[in-house]
């Protein structure tokens, strides 16, 4: 799995800080954007992953398979 965030359309949803709050591990939040810290991660947090994807609001996350 690989994965990014759109930097043109995330909004950093630094209120609800949703992915990472899903996954600190992988995201971080750098001047109001979210950050991929991993962007390769291993199978153990795909189920994180997955779920940060479902809930940012602006659809910013892309994960590949």
């Amino acid at each position: 799995m690989k994965m990014f965030v759109d930097k043109d359309t995330c909004t950093g949803c630094e209120v609800l800080k949703l992915c990472t709050e899903l996954a600190p591990d992988i995201f971080i939040i750098k001047k109001g954007i979210a950050v991929v810290l991993n962007s390769s991660p291993d199978e153990t947090h795909r189920e994180v992953v997955l779920k940060a994807v479902e809930a940012c609001p602006s659809s910013s996350i892309v994960v590949e398979e």
